[in-house]
């Protein structure tokens, strides 16, 4: 890539006593470095920087393609041809996105990662299809107001320290035999 140390003009072979569009360019360009707000571009002729006017949304990266327009009265970014391997969206305040009418589908063929200081998910069904599931966390609390039921092949629990139940009444079913392992077993 180029090194950023010159602008030249596009209308370099123009006569002085021509009058010179608003526009002397508008076309392809190559992002070389950033400032908020702006960015270095290279063109097929020139260097210069550009100010966005794509709105709030888009965050350069060197070696972004965008689209570029541009003369003596100043020059602009207004669209963005291909971005480097993270296109960033950014904006200064709250986002919010929304399908009043249709769905909302996020993909990749990779990760999706949320992070953020607190994470809700407010919906009258919650599906989570998964090969794997990891959960790792300080303290997790699940409050059912209905029934609580667990299908699985099997069953495996850990536990460090102390294993409480407390019910209204336990009812255990088993097809094969029970077994209880401990020092002493204590019925009440």
């Amino acid at each position: 890539m180029k090194t950023p140390t010159h602008t030249k003009p596009l209308n370099s072979q123009a006569s002085p006593h021509s009058r010179r569009s608003a526009v002397d360019y508008y076309g392809p360009a190559t992002v070389l470095q950033t400032e908020p707000g702006r960015a270095y571009l290279e063109m097929p002729d020139a260097y210069t920087w550009a100010d966005l006017a794509t709105g709030w949304f888009y965050e350069p990266t060197a070696g972004d393609r965008v689209l570029a327009i541009g003369g003596a009265s100043g020059w602009y970014i207004i669209g963005v041809l291909d971005c480097g391997p993270i296109c960033r969206v950014v904006v200064p305040g709250s986002l919010e996105v929304s399908a009043p009418a249709g769905s909302i589908s996020l993909r990749s063929n990779r990760e999706v990662s949320i992070r953020g200081k607190s994470f809700r998910v407010y919906a009258q069904d919650v599906e989570l299809v998964a090969q794997w599931i990891w959960q790792r966390c300080e303290s997790l609390v699940q409050k059912v107001r209905g029934t609580l039921r667990l299908d699985a092949g099997t069953t495996e629990h850990r536990i460090k320290g102390e294993s409480l139940v407390h019910a209204g009444s336990i009812r255990t079913t088993a097809v094969g035999d029970i077994k209880l392992r401990g020092k002493s077993i204590n019925l009440n």
